[in-house]
């Protein structure tokens, strides 16, 4: 998937989605089914999008 799109999904998506993604993201990378740099910027965009929603709370 291309990084804009995982950008415009962070700005839609509620708290709980964000937190399933991440899940699923860090267990296929820990698993090595995604590898390399977009991956690894990937789970950062959605945990830097969570750790949003959590101070600011949802819109």
């Amino acid at each position: 998937m291309e990084l804009w799109k995982i950008e415009k999904f962070c700005e839609t998506a509620a708290l709980e989605q964000l937190r399933a993604i991440e899940e699923r993201l860090d267990t296929m990378v820990d698993a090595g089914l995604l590898t390399g740099t977009n991956a690894l910027i990937a789970l950062q965009k959605v945990r830097e999008a969570i750790a949003l929603r959590e101070l600011f709370g949802e819109r």
